[in-house]
């Protein structure tokens, strides 16, 4: 990446930083939010919202759009925030995004609703499945789809939730304009549309003492889903993630964070092309473009240290590996990821941040990510 076209991008999240920060000010400083979502009431509810923005990845490039962030609580005293997210924005590389998710507890979190709409019109590279594909195996896919997945999860006890969850994806429209490329001559399972169904099972151990930006607790997340065409899916398999998370403040007086993060997936079956396990999923292995390396079996292992700098700016740095490989093979290459990043605090009692992160990996594989929110 050359410097002007840096240069362009940090310009652009700054002005992000600063609109985003005014906006939040002006509508906080309105007699009528005062009056109604009064944040420094603990007995009422909680309300923000984030207008336009500017985000940079390694797959979409450069794009804009705009969000809608609603963060509130169903009980004050022993609820944590829940959360419902709106995107509607566009990319550089023309790609249309449209997402609404949500992430609520009810009341003393007896219940939990997670769930996700979301609609793309995408342009991206997809590369040969394995763990040492050459960059020069890349070629743009073409394609448009929807997403859809709910979980209802039932608190067993204080953190521990268990539930069902239900997921459908499809993507039709799938064209490649290079004939001899791999994906028309290997014809991956699913390579000429594909719509799957599924069923599974979800754990969650969730001690966070905030769901938007963790200092403290732990995440521990067990999903599975079974895709069968008693559901509806053209194709049958079955998926397999792990997520483990620790948060802790191990710095004394400081309020710096240090952050462990494991993630496995696991599929087994008839699994199409775009459901293998794979880098780039959550916010995984930045420097790595999402799908990058794609196979039956992907792990990473990522640590982040984030300490405050000044005013309502914090530094984070972070080192990571990953490995994909195939269900008759244990990973024998891995590939490391170290970067660093700048966090800009947008909102004190809820600490939502926004920020940009700078990555690298081996092979060439680097990248810039502008966000709304920590990585993970």
């Amino acid at each position: 990446m050359n410097m002007h076209k840096f240069t362009v991008i940090l310009l652009l999240i700054i002005y992000s930083l600063s609109t985003k920060a005014q906006l939040v000010k002006v509508i906080e400083q309105n007699k009528l939010y005062k009056t109604l979502l009064d944040t420094s009431a603990k007995d009422k509810k909680v309300l923000k919202f984030a207008l336009p923005y500017a985000s940079y990845d390694p797959e979409t490039s450069l794009a804009f759009g705009f969000n809608l962030n609603l963060v509130f609580k169903t009980d004050s005293i022993n609820t944590r925030s829940s959360n419902v997210y709106f995107n509607i924005g566009y990319s550089f590389k023309k790609q249309f995004t449209f997402l609404l998710s949500h992430s609520v507890f009810s009341k003393n979190e007896k219940w939990l609703f997670i769930g996700r709409a979301s609609y793309l019109d995408f342009s991206v590279n997809i590369y040969q499945i394995g763990n040492r594909t050459p960059a020069e195996s890349a070629e743009l896919i073409e394609s448009n789809g929807f997403l859809f997945y709910q979980k209802i999860l039932k608190k067993l006890r204080k953190g521990l939730f268990l539930g069902l969850q239900y997921r459908y994806h499809t993507l039709q429209n799938i064209y490649t304009s290079n004939d001899l490329g791999w994906f028309n001559t290997a014809k991956p399972l699913g390579y000429n549309n594909f719509k799957i169904s599924g069923l599974g099972v979800n754990l969650k151990i969730d001690t966070r003492n905030n769901t938007q930006t963790t200092t403290q607790g732990i995440y521990f997340d067990v999903s599975s889903y079974f895709y069968s065409k008693h559901l509806g899916s053209e194709f049958e398999f079955n998926t397999l993630d792990l997520d483990f998370r620790v948060f802790t403040q191990p710095f004394g007086q400081s309020k710096a964070v240090w952050a462990f993060w494991v993630y496995n997936s696991f599929s087994s079956g008839e699994v199409i092309w775009k459901e293998l396990p794979q880098t780039g999923v959550y916010g995984t292995t930045r420097g790595y473009v999402k799908g990058r390396y794609r196979s039956d079996y992907f792990q990473a292992y990522e640590t982040e240290v984030r300490m405050p700098l000044w005013w309502r700016f914090w530094a984070v740095s972070f080192a990571g590996i990953s490995s994909v490989s195939s269900k008759k093979e244990f990973p024998k290459k891995w590939n490391p990821n170290v970067g660093i990043g700048l966090r800009f605090l947008l909102k004190n009692t809820e600490q939502i941040f926004t920020g940009i992160d700078y990555a690298w990996g081996i092979e060439k594989n680097r990248g810039i990510y502008i966000r709304l929110g920590q990585a993970f």
